[in-house]
């Protein structure tokens, strides 16, 4: 069955949580048919075997790597077929994915079940990486959302028509006490908390944010989750990787 051209951009669409690894110098884009093959194996030997790759630039400086497998069960969903009511079972479609910018020399990756993202990493080095020893580490970003308490408004509005957005609003943070079974907070804002009257708490551990490109109107804003430790939950997209690139830069 040939490949359906919109599904890199139906992949990318959803939002999803990515671990910000810097990109190794040892980078090569894999656009030989034997360079993905090599990657599709490893890949397989890490996580399935039934797993069906997509492997193409997605914007100027970016490749995807998609591997598509199935979820580890199947599911129920109710029907209404010919004047009844039924359920169908099926097998949900998962994924692991892989974004290099190398323009940002950033290393986005996501598995469906965190447990899975270290095999999926490991199976990288000699493939998409040659040259690297099969146990080299990847440097995962030490993102620190209190970074941005220090963006003043004209770097949250810069006005420059290259500046990496338009706007920038915090719409919700939340923080956690230290201890076993700490308290945890949040707050959120229906216009902008940068400009809100409290303080931030301490202990921060999420900043959500409202980002609007350059050009665009304001709904074409689009939402980012910086997580403390490493974690981004955002869509990738050619519209959104040189915001996200400036965020992480002002998170580190």
């Amino acid at each position: 069955m040939p490949e359906d051209p919109a599904l890199p951009r139906i992949l990318m669409r959803p939002r999803r949580r990515y671990r910000c690894l810097a990109l190794p110098d040892a980078f090569q884009p894999p656009e030989a048919p034997a360079g993905q093959a090599r990657l599709t194996a490893a890949i397989r030997d890490a996580l399935t075997p039934d797993l069906h790759p997509i492997i193409r630039p997605t914007a100027p400086g970016a490749w995807l790597c998609a591997f598509l497998h199935a979820a580890p069960r199947p599911k129920r969903a109710a029907t209404y077929e010919h004047g009844r009511p039924g359920t169908i079972r099926f097998t949900p479609r998962a994924a692991a994915l892989l974004l290099a910018d190398w323009r940002h020399g950033l290393l986005y990756a996501a598995t469906p079940r965190q447990d899975a993202l270290p095999a999926f990493l490991a199976a990288l080095n000699g493939t998409l990486f040659p040259g690297r020893r099969p146990a080299a580490p990847f440097q995962t970003l030490p993102l620190d959302p209190d970074r941005l308490r220090l963006l003043s408004p004209q770097d949250r509005r810069p006005g420059a028509p290259n500046a990496p957005w338009a706007e920038l609003r915090l719409k919700a943070l939340a923080w956690r006490e230290p201890g076993l079974g700490g308290a945890r907070g949040e707050l959120r804002w229906d216009g902008d908390g940068f400009d809100a009257a409290e303080p931030w708490p301490e202990r921060l551990q999420r900043l959500t944010l409202l980002i609007r490109p350059p050009g665009a109107k304001p709904g074409a804003a689009f939402v980012a989750e910086l997580h403390r430790g490493g974690d981004l939950l955002a869509a990738l997209s050619p519209h959104t990787l040189s915001a996200l690139a400036a965020l992480i830069d002002h998170a580190c």
